[in-house]
């Protein structure tokens, strides 16, 4: 049973450490032909893919060790670990020169036109702070400063393509 609170420790400090160092980095916007980009933050996206990774090998570790997991047990828990990451993960945020849109791994792409943009507003969330872009169409477009790259890039670009001020 050792074995399995050093493995679980060890995760902890490692999501931990990916999320605090995400935090310190600012990333920064990709020019494409199609618009801006503002992408996860290469911190991020390594979460993405070491999360689910370190499960397996935590899973290999434990059968290897004499505890084995059934497959009906296991499957189950990897395939609910990597759809959740992927649907937690807020995708990228692309400005193209008529519309700001998110695309996401496993829910619906967003797109907000920027004459149908009622606030940018800058707020301080329990889970980080964030620039939220609202449309009067009910889409809401929210870049995680944490997550995304490039926070004051994304806000000075919406208020040069709206016209509109972020309210902090």
């Amino acid at each position: 049973m050792l074995t399995l609170q050093h493995l679980v420790i060890g995760l902890i400090t490692v999501v931990i450490v990916l999320d605090l160092c995400s935090q310190f980095t600012k990333g920064r916007a990709k020019q494409t032909a199609d618009g801006v980009e503002f992408r996860l933050k290469p911190l991020v996206r390594i979460s993405i893919v070491f999360v689910p990774s370190y499960l397996l090998w935590t899973w290999w570790v434990l059968h290897s060790q004499g505890y084995p997991l059934p497959w009906w047990f296991t499957v189950p828990i990897a395939v609910i670990t990597i759809a959740s990451t992927l649907i937690r993960s807020p995708g990228m945020i692309r400005l193209t020169p008529t519309a700001a849109m998110q695309r996401s791994w496993l829910l619906p792409s967003k797109q907000i036109a920027y004459e149908d943009v009622m606030t940018i507003r800058s707020e301080m969330t329990r889970n980080g702070s964030a620039t939220l872009v609202r449309g009067s169409t009910r889409v809401n477009i929210v870049h995680w400063h944490g997550r995304h790259s490039a926070a004051d890039e994304f806000r000075a670009e919406m208020e040069k393509r709206t016209g509109k001020r972020v309210v902090s």
